[in-house]
């Protein structure tokens, strides 16, 4: 008798304590309900801001990680504007902070990596020792300028995935520009990856339902071909184009390579994101859902992969095209 008063006593406890954080609750939200929007969002705004802050003061600074966060004060921020209220001036002001400090550390981080080069260059004979310039393609001009080597012109121009790896948003215009730097008897040697011929997903998996890969299929196709993105409104015919319009004869090989990728949990959760408010670019399943698929079948497709693929080892194909060029 007294161990079953001792649990009526505890059941009464555990209602109690219960009772007491629902209230508690209530009351938090009651206040909440009291605070104008604005200061509510204003507040996950400098969240965000102190976490873009503790990327950057990171040993090392992690900028992918903080590049996401500073992304996201700005969508909230240019986004919303005065809407913010009294403090949308001083949300910008740190808006622009942060984007400075992140530009600042970058180039210290590059500029360390560049010193490093220099100091590998320093311990080669004189006649062979390179001098090395630091900077993104359209730094090169004043670079040169800084040397008094304005004029100079280049035997030899190499780049590897120029078009992906740096901010350069016209291939062609890019192409014209480094025509411009070769010697007469010069060669531009490229070594890019074609975004646009990247794998598919849909290809990986087989479909219970065949209408459903349809659909998939020609909205992931249509990712691949969208004339607005910078990444795939390109090819290699383009480059072969952009290359013979700027003067030069060009040979090209393309290669197709494989390589074995094991598809985890995140890569699921970055294809299909629960959330999408912070995303600076469109998720695949956003852009499926872009494509005309219901929720519901979106839901399918999430599925399926997650069934075929997870925790599995596929094979994944890249294209890398090899271009060779000179004046002609």
């Amino acid at each position: 008798m007294t161990h079953d008063h001792d649990a009526g006593e505890h059941d009464t406890y555990d209602d109690s304590r219960l009772d007491d954080a629902e209230a508690a609750l209530h009351d938090a939200r009651a206040r909440l309900a009291d605070v104008p929007a604005e200061y509510v969002v204003s507040n996950h705004v400098m969240g965000l801001y102190e976490l873009a802050a503790i990327h950057l003061s990171a040993d090392p600074p992690s900028l992918p990680q903080a590049a996401l966060a500073i992304d996201a004060v700005g969508c909230l921020v240019d986004g919303l504007g005065d809407r913010l209220g009294e403090d949308a001036q001083t949300l910008k002001n740190a808006l622009g902070n942060i984007r400075l400090a992140f530009v600042q550390i970058k180039g210290a981080m590059e500029q360390q990596a560049g010193e490093a080069l220099r100091q590998m260059a320093e311990r080669l004979p004189e006649l062979e020792r390179p001098s090395i310039l630091f900077g993104t393609p359209a730094d090169l001009p004043r670079l040169l300028a800084l040397r008094g080597e304005a004029d100079i012109r280049f035997d030899r121009i190499l780049a590897r995935n120029l078009f992906t790896t740096s901010e350069i948003p016209d291939p062609t215009s890019e192409i014209q520009r480094l025509a411009n730097w070769l010697a007469p008897n010069g060669r531009l040697c490229l070594l890019q990856t074609i975004p646009r011929h990247t794998q598919r997903l849909y290809t990986l998996v087989e479909w219970p339902d065949a209408a459903l890969r349809q659909q998939v299929a020609a909205a992931e196709e249509a990712i691949y071909h969208d004339e607005s993105d910078p990444l795939v409104n390109w090819d290699e015919n383009d480059l072969v184009t952009a290359l013979q319009a700027a003067g030069l004869d060009v040979q090209m090989t393309v290669e197709t390579q494989t390589e074995q990728r094991r598809i985890t949990a995140d890569h699921l959760a970055r294809w299909f994101p629960d959330d999408e408010t912070y995303q600076t670019k469109a998720s695949y399943g956003q852009r499926l859902l872009d494509g005309g698929l219901s929720h519901g079948e979106l839901g399918e497709v999430r599925r399926v992969y997650g069934r075929a693929l997870q925790n599995q080892i596929i094979t994944w194909h890249t294209t890398i095209i090899y271009l060779l060029a000179a004046p002609q």
